[in-house]
C-alpha cells in the first residue's frame, strides 16, 4: 500500500519514540552511556509540541508501523511553556523511575539546552520556526521517506505564516546537510554543545519544492 504521511495523534508518539532510538545512536551514547532512556522518556519529550502546536508532527507510517517522523514546529519556544505546565507529571515520572535515567545524563542535557537557547537568542539565529527533528527508520533510508517528510513539514510551517525556518545538524551527517541545501537552506552560522558543534540552517519559505 506504500507509506502514507499524516499528522501524529498521541496514539503515534510511542512509535516516533521508537524511531528516534533507532536514529540518533551517537547521541544517545553520548549523553547515557550504554543505558539509554525508557522509551516513556522519549514519549513524554515528544507530548510536549504536541499538546503546544498539535498540527506540527507529521508522520510516515506503513503496514501500519510508524517507520519516520518531522518535528516541525511554528512557534518553537512554546515547547519550553508546555514544559513548564507538565513539570508535576515530568518530575513524578522521572521520581518513580519510569524514565530510567539518573541525575547526571540530565544535568548534561540541561546544560546544553541552556546553552542552545542562548546561541537562538542571537540575531540571524532568533527564528521560532524549527525543523526540529525528523528521523527515518534505518531500513527506510533511501526511498524518499526523508524528504517528503521535510516537504511536509515545511508546507506547514508556511500555512503557519512563518516567513523563515531554522534547523541545527551536525557538520558529520553530510546525507542531512545535502538534503536541506536540497530544499534551499543556507548556513548561516555554529554553535556547540557538550557532543560538538552544530551548523545553524536557515530557509526562506517563499516556496517549499526543492531547489
Amino acid at each position: 500500500m506504500g507509506i502514507e504521511y499524516r499528522v501524529a495523534t498521541e496514539s503515534d508518539l510511542a512509535g516516533v519514540a521508537g524511531i528516534y532510538l533507532k536514529a540518533f545512536p551517537d547521541s544517545l551514547q553520548h549523553f547515557f552511556g550504554d543505558r539509554p532512556p525508557a522509551l516513556q522518556a522519549v514519549v513524554d519529550v515528544f507530548s510536549l509540541p504536541l499538546v503546544s502546536e498539535p498540527h506540527c508532527l507529521t508522520v510516515a507510517v506503513e503496514d501500519g508501523q510508524i517507520v519516520g517522523y518531522c518535528l516541525a514546529p511554528a512557534h518553537a519556544s512554546r515547547i519550553a511553556r508546555a514544559a513548564v505546565r507538565r513539570i508535576g507529571r515530568l518530575l513524578l515520572h522521572w521520581l518513580t523511575g519510569r524514565y530510567d535515567i539518573g541525575l547526571t545524563p540530565l544535568r548534561l542535557l540541561a546544560h546544553d539546552k541552556l546553552r542552545m537557547k542562548k546561541a537562538h537568542q542571537e540575531p540571524g539565529h532568533d527564528i521560532d520556526a524549527h525543523i526540529l527533528s525528523i528521523a527515518v527508520d534505518p531500513a527506510c533510508h533511501s526511498r524518499g521517506v526523508g524528504g517528503e517528510l521535510l516537504k511536509r513539514g515545511l508546507q506547514y510551517l508556511q500555512e503557519q505564516g512563518a516567513e523563515q525556518v531554522r534547523l541545527e545538524v551536525r557538520p558529520g551527517n553530510p546525507a542531512a546537510v545535502h538534503l536541506y541545501e536540497k530544499f534551499g537552506f543556507r548556513t548561516v552560522g555554529e554553535i556547540q554543545d557538550s557532543q560538538g558543534p552544530w551548523l545553524v540552517m536557515v530557509r526562506d519559505l517563499g516556496g517549499v519544492g526543492e531547489s
